[in-house]
């Protein structure tokens, strides 16, 4: 074996010498171009090798998947890249070879040689190291059920050398039983609804419950969290009915005399008076207001009266009995001021 630096050159024996001029006897496949032991651009089929290499340039090959060879006189073509080292540690060797091309024989008589050179691409080859005894086990990996626990050991008697391992696990684990039950924490079923719409027109609200039974918890399990109620709201594009909302009352209508046809103004003479309200807003399916849209009333016209300050008096109107009698009209009264002012005329209502 040759040392780093050191070449052989290797040769065929004499016997399996080339032999061109009987390839050439042979018709066979002309190429324009001889390249790096490659023809490229055929020219033509069923040529002889004498006619395609009157051109030194072209490449000729023999036969369909014969080797290419060059027309040009024969030469040793450029040695190969090293191949690989043959170890991957310690000494190894590697090599790389010529090829000869063209026409006639190169030097030495062989058509290809070769070159061998020693070579290393590590210095020392991995060994193996041995493992130490198994440590102890750890405690088990679960508090309740089964769970796992393990063991190690070091790869450490001996250690290994230049990259070495060794070889099985260097864990271990085995099941182990705490021989208690696990807690079970509740888990909450799907929604479900509880309750029809809140309301049978417009925007109402609809109530959903779910129960912490998917599963119960069990044996000192959580509860579930959130809540077991929810609401959104529901439409049920129905419009809702309107009820009818009384008006403001009305002016109170000229104090008259029913059937009389005298004028009771300024007299002691009881008369009626009306007003009315209006209902208002009431949609087709709503209530209509209740009580009267008209009051009546007994009055004495005193509109525009000179006259010393009247009194209440209680009279028979009609056929409707004694009555409260209320004063109608802005009379002029005749009254002294009390305390500097002049007596004002109002009317009170019971409430």
């Amino acid at each position: 074996m040759n040392r780093p630096g050191q070449q052989t050159n290797c040769l065929k024996p004499k016997g399996s010498s080339y032999d061109p001029l009987k390839e050439g006897a042979q018709d066979g496949l002309c190429y324009e171009q001889f390249g790096a032991g490659r023809c490229k651009e055929l020219l033509g089929e069923d040529i002889s090798q004498a006619d395609c290499c009157l051109n030194p340039t072209y490449g000729y090959r023999p036969r369909a998947g014969a080797p290419c060879q060059s027309c040009r006189q024969a030469e040793w073509s450029h040695w190969t890249p090293w191949g690989p080292c043959s170890m991957s540690c310690g000494e190894g060797v590697q090599r790389r070879s010529q090829t000869c091309l063209g026409q006639g024989q190169c030097s030495n008589g062989p058509r290809k040689r070769w070159e061998i050179r020693a070579c290393s691409l590590k210095d020392c080859c991995p060994v193996m190291g041995g493992w130490s005894a198994w440590g102890p086990w750890s405690s088990c990996s679960v508090t309740c059920a089964e769970g796992v626990r393990k063991r190690l050991r070091s790869c450490t008697e001996p250690a290994p050398i230049c990259g070495g391992s060794c070889l099985g696990p260097g864990t271990d684990t085995q099941s182990c039983d705490t021989n208690k039950i696990c807690p079970m924490d509740g888990g909450w079923s799907n929604w479900e609804t509880s309750s029809p719409c809140s309301v049978t027109c417009g925007l109402g609200r609809v109530t959903q419950k779910r129960l912490c039974n998917n599963p119960a918890p069990r044996h000192g399990g959580k509860a579930c969290l959130g809540l077991n109620t929810r609401s959104y709201f529901c439409n049920t594009k129905t419009p809702c009915p309107v009820d009818g909302q009384w008006s403001e009352w009305g002016e109170w209508s000229t104090c008259t005399r029913p059937g009389y046809t005298g004028n009771i103004s300024c007299r002691e003479i009881a008369g009626q008076q009306r007003r009315t309200r209006v209902c208002k807003g009431r949609s087709s399916d709503g209530k209509r207001c209740e009580d009267s849209y008209i009051h009546i009333r007994s009055c004495y016209n005193m509109d525009r009266c000179h006259r010393e300050c009247p009194r209440m008096v209680t009279e028979r109107v009609g056929t409707t009995g004694l009555v409260n009698v209320s004063f109608w009209g802005k009379p002029s009264p005749q009254c002294e001021p009390i305390d500097g002012k002049a007596l004002e005329v109002e009317e009170k209502e019971p409430c």
